[in-house]
């Protein structure tokens, strides 16, 4: 059995323009992230003269990176081949796309 509202033509036409409100309201989160999506796959390359140095412990979040931070969890793993460094890395701005970080460890 049909709802009351949509047996008349006047109920139908306003179910008609509800769901053509609810799709147009649709396109507001839709444009959001779109707009996030561009952000997060545009990250320019960085520059030698826009290098930071920091004690691994110490970094925290690295903004030029898109907002990476590196946590204190630093972990050297010994085996055949020499030393392995294992680093954690957060990708809190959760920018796409691989990025290359220079590490140099010294005691």
């Amino acid at each position: 059995m049909k709802r009351p509202w949509l047996i008349t033509p006047r109920g139908q036409q306003i179910t008609m323009w509800l769901g053509v409100l609810v799709s147009l309201l649709a396109l507001v989160p839709l444009n959001t992230q779109l707009e996030l999506d561009q952000r997060r796959a545009t990250l320019e390359q960085l520059e030698l003269a826009s290098i930071q140095y920091c004690e691994v412990t110490s970094c925290g979040v690295i903004e030029i990176a898109g907002g990476l931070e590196i946590t204190g969890d630093l972990r050297l793993e010994e085996d055949d081949f020499g030393v392995n460094a294992r680093l954690r890395v957060i990708n809190h701005g959760m920018a796409l796309g691989d990025r290359e970080f220079g590490v140099k460890i010294a005691s």
